[in-house]
């Protein structure tokens, strides 16, 4: 692998990391505000517009993988949406730490060889975050786990068409935000014109959110899968160390919890495994 390439998809890992960690710090002013699902929709529906100013409107492509792109993950959020408000934010993300399984099963049917790191590297990632979500006596449900479990499939499947798009990263990430805003509002009867009658000073704060969580976020996810950078089998992996850092800085600034001494362990579990699996790729 070029190591040049190399840099550009683990930069595009931080970049998911970091954009993902500093939403609890936004959340917790937009919250009073704004519901969730308003935000979700914001989240899609401003990023997009963002997106489509700085593309000067040239978002539209002829390639059917970029809208096929969007098309899954428009499923994988509404899984991610359902499991979550049926039987909370946990257990769902649990579920979803396993996109990279999915991912696993895809390319033994598409004949692609799995790199010897890749395997350890995810055992402890999501053995990681699942020792840091478990919580005992937390309430079960099928239809929860239903949910969860299409929305890591469709994750999965997001995963392996980021880098069969032809459309430039810009162009993904517009189509990206388009599918989550569209979701948002459908699933939660939100409107987004609500979003544009506000004060000036809540419509910079959602702007700001929008650019971070939205944004950003999409967009890094295209460096990071992009197939000049790094396998789409390595970047599922090394993507879900995001919950990871949301929960340390939602410990750490926004004082939303404190971890026991287990849950020390799988942070530092994920952590290792992360730089397992980079230092692998580094030496391929």
């Amino acid at each position: 692998m070029h190591r040049n390439s190399l840099v550009k998809g683990l930069l595009g890992i931080f970049g998911v990391w970091l954009t993902s960690a500093s939403l609890p710090m936004i959340n917790s002013g937009m919250l009073k505000q704004f519901s969730p699902e308003e935000l979700l929709t914001a989240r899609g529906v401003l990023s997009a517009v963002l997106v489509l100013v700085i593309l000067r409107g040239k978002v539209l492509v002829s390639d059917r993988g970029t809208y096929l792109m969007a098309l899954f993950v428009s499923g994988a959020a509404l899984g991610l949406y359902k499991g979550i408000r049926i039987w909370g934010a946990a257990p769902t993300i649990m579920v979803v730490t396993a996109t990279p399984l999915v991912n696993f099963v895809i390319g033994k049917i598409r004949g692609r060889a799995i790199q010897r790191a890749e395997i350890p590297g995810t055992l402890m990632i999501m053995l990681g975050v699942l020792t840091v979500l478990f919580k005992q006596g937390s309430s079960f449900s099928w239809l929860g786990l239903y949910w969860s479990i299409f929305g890591t499939i469709m994750n999965g499947i997001f995963y392996e068409l980021i880098p069969l798009s032809k459309a430039t990263q810009f162009q993904k990430t517009f189509w990206n935000c388009v599918a989550i805003g569209v979701v948002a509002a459908l699933v939660s009867g939100t409107n987004p014109a609500k979003l544009f009658m506000v004060t000036p000073a809540t419509g910079l704060g959602l702007v700001l959110f929008a650019l971070i969580g939205g944004f950003l976020y999409w967009w890094s996810n295209m460096i990071a899968f992009d197939k000049e950078n790094l396998p789409v089998q390595a970047a599922s992996v090394l993507a879900q160390g995001e919950t990871i850092t949301v929960i340390l800085v939602s410990m750490y600034l926004v004082g939303e919890q404190h971890l026991s001494m287990i849950q020390w362990f799988g942070v530092a579990l994920a952590l290792y495994g992360t730089w397992y699996l980079a230092r692998a790729l580094q030496q391929e």
